[in-house]
């Protein structure tokens, strides 16, 4: 069950109140902290923020709970920083994961090409 943080959290990112947003996450994650999927949110807001290195950790840490959580959304933080070969592997590890996501593969395509 989501607590009122998480939901508040999800309205700002929608306002795009990306720092209110974060705030929320961070409520969440205080009371919650192994709760993979609020981390995994949290990152894509700092990638939203422009801040890569914190993506990344969270990212991290979203994987170690929880091995389906983030590997193609790590790619994609590490592809914005110019990880061509991190972006690849997490790419290709989400594609072992769930095979069933195309979309996955186009974003591995597009650090090859």
């Amino acid at each position: 069950m989501k607590d009122a943080p998480t939901y508040r959290a999800i309205e700002k990112m929608g306002l795009q109140d990306y720092l209110g947003a974060l705030a929320d996450f961070q409520h969440e994650l205080d009371n919650h902290p192994n709760n993979a999927w609020a981390i995994g949110e949290r990152a894509k807001l700092y990638v939203k923020t422009r801040n890569v290195a914190a993506a990344i950790t969270d990212f991290n840490r979203a994987i170690k709970l929880d091995p389906k959580q983030g590997y193609r959304s790590r790619g994609s933080a590490r592809a914005a920083c110019g990880n061509q070969k991190g972006a690849i592997e997490d790419f290709t590890q989400a594609i072992r994961l769930n095979s069933l996501l195309t979309s996955i593969k186009h974003c591995r395509l597009s650090q090859i090409i």
